[in-house]
């Protein structure tokens, strides 16, 4: 669930149009040679056709419209790679105004029916799931769409941050929130359309210092900063100093010094959306072993409550989390 974007495919040894510093290129470099032939990469849906490191890396597009591609030639008596051919990503050609898959090399693409008996069976498991209700009635629709915070992503930061005992949550909201919770009774398929990720859970400690650096970093996120839960911020700028104030909901300052228990989950502590990069450790962080999905803790937070929830008592207008200026002076840091 990596990848990257290449613009030119006519010789796959030729990577000077490809992104060599984004996620899979990087993994694929630092790969001792020869334990690996292929990777098949993805989450950017760009277009990769290339060998790095002596490795095939490939990476279609979104949408089903391209696949990729590599034939090896396979010495049998020893399974070694004698020969491969990596080809660019190859469209499935369909008829304009037609619903079938179209062809490939001139053979019609049709869906296999034991394939489609699985998904069938799949698709009434995951309708019965969908329509399950969690005790919550909605009294307005949880809207996502004011930066940096909105009643949503206050809501889910809320809910993790109290399903877990920790001090301080952590999300990235814009990214990591895929749709709006309608009014009406609260049911799991629209928590997971909220958040379709199978995300864990993950608390790890930081220091009042190493939070400020965070938040430092997210006030310059114009379009994604993080969510939290448990302080709001007050980012203020002097010049080219910024000055970072972080209070807890009783009004105490969280200090330099202290030592906070932060909620958050796998993927950002893996560096997604560069949140936790600026204060990740040598060697990275521990990453959790059999603690839940973040959605699993949502929709239990969700049955654990009940009761009915309006948008208004998540989001405060004239008590903001995020205060910071704007605009946003490029210039201002922290020192």
């Amino acid at each position: 669930h990596a990848g990257s974007r290449c613009t030119e495919f006519d010789d796959p040894y030729d990577t000077s149009s490809c992104n060599m510093s984004s996620e899979i290129m990087r993994v694929a470099q630092a790969l001792p040679p020869g334990i690996v032939d292929h990777i098949v990469g993805g989450h950017q849906h760009q277009g990769v056709a290339h060998v790095v490191n002596d490795i095939a890396v490939t990476a279609g597009y979104s949408n089903t419209r391209a696949f990729s591609r590599v034939d090896f030639t396979i010495d049998r008596s020893t399974g070694a790679v004698v020969e491969r051919r990596i080809f660019p990503p190859q469209p499935i050609w369909a008829p304009e105004d037609s619903e079938s898959p179209g062809d490939y090399e001139g053979v019609a693409v049709v869906p296999m029916p034991e394939i489609v008996a699985i998904a069938e069976r799949a698709q009434g498991v995951a309708e019965s799931r969908k329509s399950e209700q969690l005790g919550v009635y909605l009294e307005t629709p949880f809207e996502h769409r004011t930066r940096p915070e909105s009643p949503l992503g206050n809501l889910l930061t809320d809910a993790i941050l109290e399903s877990n005992g920790a001090e301080i949550a952590i999300h990235n909201i814009w990214g990591g929130i895929r749709a709006e919770l309608p009014a009406g009774d609260l049911t799991f398929g629209s928590v997971y359309r909220v958040f379709p990720f199978d995300n864990r859970v993950a608390i790890v400690e930081l220091s009042g210092a190493e939070l400020r650096t965070i938040i430092a970093r997210q006030a310059h996120s114009t379009n994604r900063a993080a969510g939290f839960s448990g302080m709001q911020v007050f980012v203020s700028c002097d010049a080219d100093q910024m000055t970072v104030l972080m209070l807890r909901p009783d009004g105490s300052e969280i200090l330099d010094e202290e030592i906070l228990k932060v909620v958050a989950n796998d993927f950002l502590l893996l560096g997604g959306d560069d949140i936790f990069t600026p204060v990740t450790p040598e060697g990275g962080f521990a990453m959790p072993n059999g603690t839940p999905l973040v959605r699993d803790a949502l929709v239990s937070w969700f049955r654990n409550r009940g009761g009915s929830m309006s948008a208004d008592d998540f989001f405060d207008p004239d008590s903001l989390r995020w205060n910071r200026p704007d605009p946003m002076p490029s210039e201002c840091r922290l020192r």
